[in-house]
């Protein structure tokens, strides 16, 4: 089994996609697939392939991105009050992480590329997908899509939340994920 979040997602389903015999379910919260976030880059995503344009995004993107971590996840939470200073500190350590930055823009720029959700359909496994129904940054409209497409699905929209599901409503969020393990992984 394998669980992604947002862009999580969209790398957890590339690997079962392109191994199917090494996942045995996925669990999604709010993925971001191709054509599904509402929110993007407004730039021709081929520039990121130019090196001098990807070493400048790269610049950029750690110059930028520490003071942008808080502004962030509240955009992405309907509940405020789910952004503690803890949570905040562990998103900024991801940015300590080396080669986080070119690890976002190659996702960013291979998610423009692929054509993921039509393949999804070919995906013979469980799963889980999990949506705040506030959900302001990839729509929880794209999971009526996606429910459609995948031939084992089963769908959580939790009221009130964004697109933090795990953080806004962890005990809701964990027992989804918890039940969806129990059940499926008897089978």
């Amino acid at each position: 089994m394998l669980a992604g979040h947002s862009m999580g997602g969209r790398v957890v389903t590339l690997i079962a996609s392109n191994h199917p015999e090494r996942v045995t379910g996925l669990i999604l919260a709010a993925p971001a697939l191709a054509g599904q976030s509402e929110r993007g880059i407004p730039i021709p995503i081929w520039l990121l392939d130019v090196s001098v344009v990807r070493r400048w995004a790269q610049i950029a993107l750690r110059q930028i991105a520490p003071g942008l971590v808080t502004d962030l996840l509240r955009d992405a939470a309907h509940n405020d009050a789910a952004i503690t200073p803890d949570l905040v500190a562990d998103y900024r350590r991801v940015l300590e992480t080396p080669g986080w930055d070119l690890s976002l823009l190659g996702i960013t720029r291979d998610a423009e590329a692929s054509e993921l959700p039509r393949s999804l359909s070919s995906l013979a496994l469980p799963v889980l997908l999990v949506w705040g129904a506030q959900d302001a940054w990839v729509s929880p409209h794209a999971g009526d899509t996606l429910a459609a497409i995948l031939p084992d699905v089963e769908r959580v929209v939790l009221g009130g939340v964004g697109h933090l599901p795990m953080h806004e409503t962890p005990e809701t969020f964990n027992g989804a994920v918890l039940d969806f393990l129990e059940r499926r992984l008897a089978e």
